[in-house]
């Protein structure tokens, strides 16, 4: 038996939308290439959550005293197309009071995941004070992330771009090699693993490439496997990926 409207609705009511802790750790911690910057993000991330928390229970507040006074009014209001309109006006209230209420629950579930990746690390706050203070921790990152873009570079184009090669020539000259062969290193080890890739997917290519067919690849499906459904038509199976522990004893 299927779902009626009904139950969607209410699916919809209480179901949280917002961002997952996958998201949330790969999308918007990781987004900064090193340990110091994933904290100073999530300290960023968790003030802004708290702000916004802090401003939907002003808001709250406002509305409950709004309400009251909606409700003195139709005591006495003996205006027939008034009243409705301050009924009306309830409706809108409640509404927007249940919205606030879902998304401060959203914003307090997000708080708590920056919470325990910052407890995950520290024990004190002289400890996490003393490492958003120290300079070489900033040094580092800004090594880690003009490599990474000029790896990007790399990969995409062949070439580091002019913008992110200005960036870097304005290193010291130690931290523009650091910055090299972080972009060399990333950029020639993805290299490899994309070449191992195609070299798997190449039988498979050629024989459709032999056949008569017009067929285009989509990624309808992709999530029963992670696989493009086309390949498994042509007789590709992907091989299962080391775990990440299993990876770092290479």
């Amino acid at each position: 038996m299927s779902l009626n409207e009904s139950e969607i609705i209410d699916i919809i009511s209480n179901h949280n939308f917002g961002m997952g802790e996958y998201q949330i750790k790969n999308y918007v911690l990781k987004s900064e290439v090193t340990s110091y910057r994933q904290i100073r993000q999530s300290l960023l991330e968790l003030n802004a959550r708290r702000d916004s928390i802090l401003q939907i229970e002003i808001d709250q507040k406002r509305r409950s005293i709004r309400r009251r006074q909606i409700e003195r009014e139709l005591e006495t209001e003996t205006d027939d197309l008034k009243k409705e309109l301050l009924e009306i006006d309830l409706l809108e209230i409640d509404k927007d009071s249940d919205y606030a209420e879902k998304r401060m629950k959203l914003q307090q579930k997000e708080c708590k995941f920056f919470v325990e990746a910052i407890q995950s690390i520290f024990d004190s706050e002289e400890e996490l004070e003393e490492f958003l203070n120290n300079p070489e921790e900033e040094r580092k990152y800004w090594i880690a992330r003009m490599g990474k873009q000029a790896a990007m570079d790399l990969l995409s184009t062949g070439r580091i771009s002019t913008g992110n090669m200005d960036s870097i020539a304005m290193m010291e000259e130690s931290d523009q090699v650091h910055t090299l062969q972080v972009a060399i290193q990333y950029s020639s080890l993805m290299g490899v693993g994309i070449s191992k890739i195609q070299e798997e997917m190449n039988p498979h290519l050629k024989r459709l490439a032999e056949t008569s067919e017009k067929i285009l690849p989509t990624f309808d499906g992709i999530e029963k496997n992670l696989n493009i459904g086309l390949v498994e038509r042509l007789g590709y199976g992907k091989k299962s990926i080391q775990s990440s522990n299993q990876s770092e004893d290479l």
